[in-house]
C-alpha cells in the first residue's frame, strides 16, 4: 500500500482531464476564430475604402448624379407643359373689334394692332419715334491687341469699332491708348402705356416685342456726320482712336399688329393669367399667331432646358468613362454590341448619348406618348453607329 502510494505521489507528469483538455483547446479556438473575423471586417472595411477612393466610386455617383438631373429638368418641363395645356383649354379667342365688357376677367387670346400714345425721344440727337422701344447704341473706334509672331514685338494693333470699352491697360505697346470711357452711352427706353387694341399691357410684356428695325435719321448735329444709318463724330472714311458713331433702332411701330395672351382685367388692363399648375402666363408675340401657335412656343424648351440636357450627358459620359473597364466588359458580353468593345473611344460617348435619349423619351411617355415614343426610337441610331464602327474596327485590326 506505501509503494502504490509512493508510486502515486512520485515526480511523473500531472494526469490531464479530457474534460479540461478539450476546454482549452476550444478557448484558444475561440480566440483564433475571433482574430480571423476582425481581420476579414478589418479587410472588407479597407476594400469598402478603396473603393469609395477609387474612380469607380466616383463614376457611379457621376452617373447617379446625372440621372437625377435629368429627371429634375424634365420632371418640371414636363409639368410646365401639362399646365399651358391646360390653360389653353380656358383661353378664349376676341376679335379685335369686341367691347372690352364682353371678355373682362376672362383669359384670352388676342390679335390687335398697337397703340402707342406718346413718342419716344433722345434730345442728344433729335430723334423722335412713335414706338413702343427705342435703342441707341454708341460704338467707339479703339485700338485691339493681336498676338502676330511676324512682328518684332510679338503683337499687332489694329483700331476696330466696338460697343464694349477696350481697356488698353494691359497692352504691351503702351503707346496705344484708349480712352477710359464713353463720351456718351447706349441704351434701351421703353413707352410706358402701350395698349392692344382697347387693353393697357404690361411693362414685361412690352419687354417681348423684340423685333426691331431701323431708325431712320432727318436731323443731323453740326458735329456729326451721317452715313447709311450711323452717326460719326469724326470722319466716317479715316476715324481715329475715341471717335464713335451712334445709330438708332426701334421696336413695336405704332399700330403694328401684335398677338397677345393674358386675362383682361376688368380695369381694361391685360395681365398674368394663372394656369392651373400654378404658372403664370402672359404672352406677346409680333405678327397674327393662332392661339395653338402661342402655346406651342411658350412649351417649347428653352436654353436653360437643353443646357441642362447637355450637362447630364456630360456627367453620364464621365461617369462611363471612370467605369470603361467595366462597361467594356458589360458590351462585350452582349452580342448585339460586343464589336463596340473595339471601339473605346467612341463606346462610352455613343453608349451615354444612347442612354440619356432613351431616358427622355421615357419621361416622356406618360404625358406625350408619340414624343416619347419616337426619341426612345431615337435612342437607337448611336447604338448602331457604334456597332457599325466596332465592326468596321475589327476588320481593320483582322
Amino acid at each position: 500500500g506505501g509503494g502504490g502510494a509512493a508510486a502515486g505521489g512520485g515526480g511523473g507528469p500531472p494526469a490531464i482531464s479530457p474534460g479540461s483538455g478539450m476546454g482549452g483547446f476550444g478557448a484558444l479556438a475561440g480566440g483564433a476564430a475571433d482574430s480571423g473575423s476582425r481581420a476579414r471586417s478589418g479587410g472588407r472595411a479597407l476594400a469598402c475604402l478603396r473603393f469609395v477612393l477609387s474612380g469607380k466610386f466616383i463614376g457611379f455617383l457621376l452617373i447617379v448624379a446625372a440621372i437625377g438631373v435629368l429627371v429634375w429638368n424634365e420632371g418640371n418641363l414636363s409639368r410646365s407643359a401639362e399646365s399651358l395645356q391646360g390653360g389653353m383649354r380656358y383661353c378664349t379667342t376676341v376679335s379685335a373689334g369686341a367691347k372690352p365688357a364682353r371678355y373682362s376677367g376672362k383669359f384670352i387670346h388676342l390679335i390687335a394692332g398697337l397703340q402707342i400714345d406718346h413718342e419716344l425721344s433722345d434730345s442728344d440727337f433729335h430723334v423722335r419715334v412713335r414706338a413702343a422701344r427705342l435703342k441707341r447704341e454708341v460704338e467707339m473706334f479703339q485700338y485691339t491687341e493681336m498676338a502676330d509672331s511676324s512682328s518684332k514685338s510679338g503683337y499687332t494693333y489694329e483700331g476696330l469699332w466696338s460697343a464694349q470699352l477696350v481697356k488698353s491697360d494691359d497692352f504691351h505697346d503702351k503707346s496705344k491708348t484708349n480712352p477710359k470711357k464713353f463720351p456718351i452711352q447706349s441704351f434701351v427706353t421703353n413707352a410706358k402705356d402701350v395698349s392692344v387694341g382697347p387693353l393697357v399691357i404690361s411693362p414685361a410684356l412690352v419687354e417681348q416685342i423684340n423685333t426691331w428695325s431701323r431708325v431712320g435719321i432727318d436731323r443731323v448735329r453740326r458735329d456729326y456726320t451721317l452715313r447709311g444709318d450711323y452717326l460719326y463724330s469724326g470722319n466716317p472714311e479715316k476715324p481715329a482712336v475715341g471717335d464713335i458713331r451712334v445709330r438708332y433702332e426701334m421696336a413695336g411701330a405704332h399700330n403694328e399688329e401684335v398677338t397677345v395672351v393674358g386675362r383682361a382685367s376688368s380695369g381694361g388692363k391685360l395681365k398674368e393669367f394663372a394656369l392651373p399648375g400654378g404658372q403664370r402666363l402672359e404672352l406677346l408675340k409680333v405678327g397674327a399667331y393662332s392661339k395653338e401657335s402661342m402655346f406651342s412656343a411658350a412649351q417649347s424648351a428653352g436654353l436653360e432646358v437643353w443646357l441642362l440636357r447637355l450637362l447630364s450627358w456630360v456627367l453620364l459620359a464621365a461617369g462611363l468613362t471612370l467605369l470603361a473597364d467595366l462597361v467594356t466588359a458589360i458590351v462585350s458580353w452582349i452580342p448585339v454590341l460586343s464589336s463596340g468593345a473595339n471601339v473605346r473611344h467612341l463606346l462610352v460617348v455613343l453608349l451615354s448619348l444612347s442612354t440619356v435619349i432613351a431616358l427622355l423619351g421615357f419621361l416622356w411617355l406618360p404625358t406625350a406618348p408619340v414624343t416619347g415614343s419616337v426619341t426612345m426610337a431615337a435612342a437607337l441610331l448611336p447604338v448602331l453607329v457604334l456597332v457599325k464602327k466596332g465592326r468596321a474596327a475589327k476588320v481593320r485590326t483582322d
